[in-house]
């Protein structure tokens, strides 16, 4: 149908004030594509089988809101090369289903804009399958990482095509019985951009050798945007009950630090400095790792920590939690952001799950009645990933005879057998461990095995054992002096060819170690989502994950089974990129996520 015999109404008469506001940018506007409306199935049906001829289209989707089980899909745009753009109004055609063959095939490749939200309504809530993915904003992400560049559709747009696209039509009211022609205009550009930008992204994801990597991550969005429709249970008497019992220790904390610091704001830095100073207790900061250094000596400031803890804690996780938990599905789905950091990590928002403390606040969140929860970490995935990366024989070794590794390290540094080791003695060397092949020096060992493990050294004895630990990790050693040698690092990767790219003046030695690290246990651990996401069916299904580890949902009378399936396939997604030290993954079937 042509756009002109649509029947549309005047902005005016919708009340988009913000049409007749010109967008200020360098660029010019991005063209407005042809443009045809699809309102019935036979139409629908005849436009499908001509896409499937073709080999890439761009997909776009406007919603009456961002949460896909209150909301609903009011238009799906399609764009391909040669075609007008169509425009599929979802609210006038009974059946869509034509649409499934389009998007399940392998060709064309679907190019879409952060494909995590398309998907959560298209594959999740419609019920269709997706063939190949092309993510526009994954790919820039790539391409640019760590270079602190946008990379919502307008920066990109910019970025690669020197064109602007208008966002003002975003937050339009979706559900009116009739759209305006600006918003028909803005929702086939959002369609139409999405072809070029792809031809202009594969070239530098080829020319930077990128393919695999890319591959990765668009493959992982459609196991991510499962694992956020699914959503986890919490209980939400458990919460409630929590939130008083932390209110009450609140309070009563308070009243005991404000005996010793006087009626101060307790949030305040500055304020806590001063009041501390009065009580001749001269610290250089007051933040957690500089105050934990005096909390044997001051209980005091042990109570301080313990309430400034607390209050994190119901600001941070128990309100949020609160706040998001779904009325349809009494479920809380989080949004993770697939590429959060540049070493490849996710992050986690609305709430931050990635951020729910240990301990006895995790039996919040539940299995629901007839149902278990899996869960499953990754052992030491760090230290197997830098023996891989550094190719050190000796901690190499340590791990193909199955030794605890820190049990190893506590022996050389301590001059002891490993029989002899104390638990004391394997703390601090977990300290060491995790401390020193990141290149902390020896006065941050200090500090490090203090406030992170609770152990106490000298700087002598820090000193000495920094230098036993580099005389028999000596890959390890190479590896950091190969690094820090070089003044010209533009970038560094992960094992699955992530690149991680530099400005002169912006690289940190820590970084320099720690993002080949972080980054390949990201890759890793999308590896695993993807594998399980084509693993699981029926009643098991993914709920959560953080950085090393993974929940899966599923019936009691199939839980071991469903463990077995976590521990194979999250050890294969390892063997992907750790090839010389075994794979250990640790399971926990269980009733809520504090078990594990």
């Amino acid at each position: 149908m042509d756009k002109k015999a649509v029947n549309i109404t005047e902005s005016g008469q919708l009340g988009f004030a913000e049409m007749n506001t010109k967008a200020k940018s360098e660029f010019p506007p991005f063209p407005t594509p042809e443009w045809k409306l699809v309102d019935s199935t036979d139409v629908l049906q005849t436009i499908v089988s001509q896409l499937l001829k073709t080999r890439a289209i761009g997909l776009d989707i406007e919603t009456s809101g961002l949460d896909p089980h209150n909301d609903e899909v009011r238009l799906i745009q399609i764009a391909a090369s040669g075609l007008p753009v169509y425009i599929i109004d979802v609210s006038r055609i009974p059946d869509i289903s034509p649409l499934k063959e389009l998007f399940a095939a392998k060709k064309p490749v679907k190019i879409i804009h952060n494909a995590v939200f398309e998907l959560k309504f298209l594959n999740n809530k419609l019920g269709f399958p997706f063939g190949t993915i092309f993510d526009t904003m994954l790919a820039s992400k790539l391409v640019y990482n760590g270079l602190g560049y946008r990379h919502n559709l307008a920066a990109v747009t910019e970025r690669e095509l020197g064109y602007h696209i208008s966002k003002t039509m975003q937050a339009s009211n979706w559900s009116n019985d009739f759209l305006s022609s600006f918003q028909l205009d803005y929702a086939a550009k959002d369609a139409a951009v999405l072809l070029q930008l792809r031809q202009k992204l594969i070239a530098k994801i080829v020319e930077r050798e990128l393919v695999h990597v890319a591959d990765l991550e668009f493959k992982c969005s459609k196991a991510l945007a499962t694992m956020m429709y699914n959503g986890i249970k919490v209980d939400e008497q458990k919460l409630s009950q929590r939130y008083q019992e932390l209110c009450h220790e609140k309070e009563t904390l308070k009243k005991q630090v404000e005996e010793f610091f006087g009626n101060i704001n307790l949030q305040s830095p500055q304020q806590i400095e001063k009041a501390l100073n009065k009580r001749g207790i001269q610290v250089s900061s007051t933040r957690e790792s500089a105050l934990k250094e005096y909390m044997h000596r001051y209980p005091e400031i042990e109570l301080l920590q313990r309430y400034k803890s607390i209050v994190k804690i119901i600001s941070s996780a128990v309100i949020p939690l609160k706040e998001r938990i779904n009325p349809v599905t009494n479920r809380v789905h989080a949004d993770f952001h697939q590429i959060g950091a540049a070493s490849g990590r996710m992050s986690c928002t609305n709430p931050n799950l990635q951020n729910i403390p240990r301990g006895d606040f995790r039996t919040v969140f539940v299995a629901p009645p007839g149902k278990k929860l899996i869960v499953a970490d990754y052992s030491q995935v760090e230290l197997r990933i830098i023996s891989e990366i550094s190719q050190d024989q000796q901690m190499i070794q340590a791990f193909n005879q199955g030794k605890d590794i820190h049990r190893t390290t506590a022996s050389i540094v301590s001059n002891k057998s490993e029989e002899e080791v104390s638990r004391i003695d394997r703390q601090k060397a977990k300290a060491v461990n995790f401390g020193l092949v990141f290149g902390m020096g020896a006065r941050g060992l200090v500090r490090y095995a203090k406030t992170s493990y609770g152990v106490e050294m000298n700087l002598a004895e820090a000193e000495h054992i920094r230098s036993s630990f580099f005389k028999t990790y000596q890959g390890i050693a190479k590896w950091h002096k190969t690094i820090a040698s070089s003044d010209s690092i533009k970038y560094n990767m992960t094992l699955s060819g992530r690149k991680r790219y530099y400005k002169s003046d912006q690289r940190f030695l820590t970084e320099l170690f720690n993002t080949p690290v972080q980054g390949t246990g990201a890759d890793i651990l999308k590896m695993a989502l993807i594998k399980l996401h084509n693993r699981l069916q029926g009643t098991s299904m993914l709920i959560n994950c953080i950085h090393d580890e993974i929940v899966v949902e599923c019936g009691c009378e199939e839980a071991h089974q469903i463990a077995e399936i976590v521990r194979k396939e999250m050890v294969a997604a390892g063997e992907v990129y750790i090839r010389s030290v075994p794979i250990e993954v640790e399971i926990k079937i269980a009733e809520n996520w504090s078990e594990k």
